[in-house]
């Protein structure tokens, strides 16, 4: 009866939680309506425009960027109108929890422990809103269009990626079977990969160390897998091979390092990032750790039971091994930037930081089950599991609070929103009226991305006339139709 109401309870706090969080979740995808084109945005669709899809990839690729999958994106937001970029993080936030939930449920299965679907539920969207909480110049990375699609779309994308790839190898170890799977998944990395070098430098490493755990099984090898995660490594390095060989890379490689430069860059690039998240962020690095601590412990206290002797041995190593993991993936992740342009930018550190806030909850998993199992007295201590309880569910406040800030700061979007549209309608009647050199009026940058300028030959500007079809457009400041 006591563990019966002890369950109920606990249910209880995860789903206040889940409502909090979703919440905060809810708030982030709303915030996306009110996000505009800017710079690089309208160099898309004015490609796309102009040369069609196909015809626009092939341009994209050899003239400005070597990430040939990236014009996807706009190319099917595009079929909603102006406003269809708009809808794409809110679109990308839901798809990611869903894929996030997905990953996680694979993970339950594979793991001689269990729990229920609504602890995976809680995890999802734990994870969704600590990474976009965190995620370094979130406008960039979540809300400008141009960025997300090789920082977020790729996340959301290899997200699903690994989460199919879990489910197949689970359920499915048919011989005959390999060669298609395995084609499948060399189409599926090869695709995924063209959004991003440093997320298809992150599957590469990924595998690769899923192939060397397999391969180093005393057991015998599971040949289905192992087939599987070569054709997928092999994918990866023909993808980046692509991309290196691209023309339009010239312009973003600047001076290329010597070996030593690089292997200096990548060797501190990752502990510079750790230490200054952990420096900037300690209160979601701390929660993104402490709460799952807190939430597993009470899962599982009282189990010790279901817990072999030889999951607890391998728990002590992968709770050991798991920052080596970490700043090895963070040293591949890097390693694009740091040979073609020395530190990351902040946008481009989204993928890092979602790495950074999965080890911290991963840890924390690891460390409630390690207390639980180690130390079980904690537990008989009178009200402990209350007391654990209640902190649960005083966390809900958090999102709460984030939400609420977030909320708050809308407004200023949603009016630049309001005059953004009102000044696309001005070009688009002007032009339909035959007019072809336009003076629109001037707004300011955004989250350090460049607006339509003064000077109609300004790269931003003449990417901006051949979306909207005319010869030039310039702003004024003083600006009065």
């Amino acid at each position: 009866m006591e563990k019966s109401k002890n369950n109920t309870f606990l249910k209880n706090i995860l789903r206040l939680n889940l409502l909090s969080l979703s919440t905060a979740l809810a708030v982030y995808a709303y915030f996306g309506i009110f996000s505009r084109y800017l710079a690089d945005d309208y160099c898309h669709s004015g490609i796309l425009k102009n040369y069609g899809f196909w015809g626009a990839v092939q341009k994209h690729y050899l003239t400005f960027s070597n990430r040939y999958m990236i014009l996807v994106v706009p190319y099917l937001t595009d079929f909603f109108g102006v406003r269809g970029q708009s809808y794409l993080p809110g679109v990308m936030i839901i798809l990611w929890l869903g894929a996030l939930y997905w990953l996680l449920n694979e993970i339950r299965h594979l793991l001689p422990i269990t729990w229920t679907r609504l602890t995976s539920f809680f995890l999802a969207t734990f994870l969704a809103f600590f990474v976009i909480l965190q995620a370094p110049n979130r406008y960039q990375s979540i809300y400008w269009q141009a960025s997300s699609i090789n920082r977020f779309v790729p996340l959301v994308l290899t997200t699903y990626f690994f989460a199919f790839l879990l489910s197949i190898i689970r359920t499915r170890t048919r011989k005959e079977n390999t060669l298609f799977w395995s084609i499948l998944f060399f189409l599926l990395t090869f695709l995924i990969g063209g959004f991003d070098e440093m997320n298809d430098v992150l599957i590469f490493a990924s595998t690769l160390l899923a192939f060397l755990s397999i391969f180093s099984n005393k057991k015998k090898k599971n040949t289905f897998s192992l087939s599987i995660i070569s054709s997928i490594s092999l994918s990866s390095l023909v993808s980046v091979g692509i991309m290196s060989l691209s023309p339009g890379i010239k312009w973003r490689v600047k001076d290329i390092p010597t070996l030593g430069v690089f292997i200096q860059r990548i060797l501190t690039y990752p502990k510079d990032f750790i230490v200054d998240t952990l420096r900037t962020l300690p209160l979601p690095s701390f929660l993104s750790l402490f709460i799952p601590l807190i939430l597993f412990f009470l899962l599982f206290i009282g189990k010790r039971e279901e817990i072999t002797k030889d999951f607890r041995k391998k728990t002590l190593t992968a709770t050991l091994s798991a920052p080596l993991i970490l700043y090895f993936l963070l040293i591949v992740n890097f390693s694009p930037s740091a040979y073609a342009q020395a530190y990351p930018a902040d946008r481009a550190l989204l993928g890092a930081q979602a790495l950074m806030t999965f080890l911290l909850t991963f840890e924390g998993i690891l460390g409630g089950i390690t207390l639980a199992v180690t130390f079980p007295i904690l537990y008989q201590v009178k009200f402990s599991h209350y007391l654990l309880g209640i902190i649960l569910a005083l966390f809900s406040l958090y999102p709460l609070r984030v939400a609420w800030q977030t909320f708050h700061s809308i407004d200023f979007y949603r009016q630049r929103a309001i005059a953004w549209d009102a000044r696309d309608a001005e070009i688009r009647t002007a032009q339909k009226s035959g007019k072809m050199n336009l003076t629109v009026p001037e707004f300011d940058s955004l989250h350090g991305i460049k607006e339509l300028d003064d000077d109609p030959n300004h790269w931003v500007n003449r990417c901006a006339a051949r979306y909207y079809g005319v010869d030039s457009i310039k702003t004024n400041s003083n600006y009065d139709n």
